[in-house]
């Protein structure tokens, strides 16, 4: 083989591994584009069915959603994390879908991202209760609950 073929097979072999790796590169673009619809729209079906009531969320004083992809249970969830001050919980509450069982993980976290308390296999109709059974009272009937809000109340 001569050099010039050499200079030839190299530019050639150069040339093969750039075409491969835009055309990855365009693969994982679309995958990451379609990753990122799926977590925003699963994101904001969470979303809907935690603000259903929405006097219950604003009671923890929820705030700051995002939509995201948890490493919970699985990995690269689709979730969504929000921040909150209840009575019990400070700090960031992620709820993330799993599709394999269909139900939702619940995190209790701290700010720095450090999970206090797992909750797994949560029905859709009983989300916004789980959360707030962790985030804010275990019992709203209780009289103490009603002395901390009212105590709460006459702060504000």
């Amino acid at each position: 083989m001569q050099k010039s073929d050499k200079k030839v097979c190299k530019f050639i072999f150069i040339y093969y591994l750039c075409i491969n790796e835009t055309k990855t590169t365009k693969k994982h673009k679309a995958m990451a584009t379609l990753n990122y619809n799926f977590i925003n729209a699963t994101a904001r079906n969470i979303y809907t069915i935690i603000r259903e009531d929405w006097r219950i969320p604003a009671s923890w004083g929820a705030r700051e959603y995002r939509a995201t992809a948890y490493n919970g249970s699985y990995e690269g969830m689709a979730a969504l994390r929000f921040r909150v001050s209840g009575f019990i919980h400070k700090g960031l509450v992620v709820v993330a879908y799993n599709e394999g069982t269909d139900l939702f993980d619940v995190y209790l976290t701290t700010l720095a991202g450090k999970v206090k308390k797992a909750i797994t296999d949560v029905y859709a109709d009983i989300l916004t209760r789980t959360i707030d059974r962790e985030v804010e009272t275990k019992n709203d009937q209780s009289a103490e609950y009603g002395a901390k809000v009212d105590a709460f109340l006459s702060r504000v």
